[in-house]
């Protein structure tokens, strides 16, 4: 009984350390990920801006259901495995030479212990196109916080996202910082 409380003892104040770092850790972070591609950007600006037929190539994603569009932006909701979160998006622009085209994604599903918001940059360059995803995430639940931070990574969604993404035109990426 004694080895009982002892290991209790030990886990309880684990989860208080993990709790307190969390509490230190910021609620807002930024994640700055990029991989190159050798398709045309026109082409993976299409699967990007595309986000109902992401399903078919995101092994994260269950199924995309389109919602109605708001204030000109087009609204869906995601379903994983690990549930349903509701998004937004917006082209801002189409890639051109020299300039490269940006989509953003907000999660607009205010229930969930974090949010945020995609920057997803589409460049033109040599042979292919350099595809850039800034997330402005937050995270509100201090537990999740330091999980977030020092289990999975501010940028393991976004290099699964681009892995999936080389995946969908037969290349294995390598995604880098920034």
């Amino acid at each position: 009984m004694k080895w009982f409380a002892i290991i209790l003892g030990c886990i309880a104040a684990l989860v208080l350390l993990v709790v307190v770092i969390g509490v230190m850790l910021p609620q807002s972070h930024v994640a700055i990920r990029s991989a190159r591609l050798h398709q045309p950007a026109g082409e993976v600006w299409k699967t990007i801006t595309d986000v109902g037929s992401a399903g078919s190539w995101r092994n994260d994603v269950v199924r995309i259901e389109m919602l109605p569009p708001r204030d000109g932006r087009i609204v869906w909701r995601e379903v994983s495995k690990d549930g349903a979160m509701n998004y937004e998006g917006e082209a801002v622009r189409s890639p051109a030479p020299g300039m490269p085209g940006r989509f953003i994604s907000r999660i607009t599903d205010r229930t969930l212990p974090f949010g945020g918001e995609w920057i997803t940059d589409v460049s033109i360059v040599d042979g292919g196109t350099v595809v850039k995803i800034t997330e402005n995430g937050e995270v509100y639940n201090p537990l999740f916080r330091f999980v977030s931070k020092y289990v999975l990574g501010h940028a393991s969604t976004i290099d699964g996202y681009l892995r999936a993404l080389g995946q969908r035109y037969g290349e294995s990426v390598t995604p880098v910082d920034g």
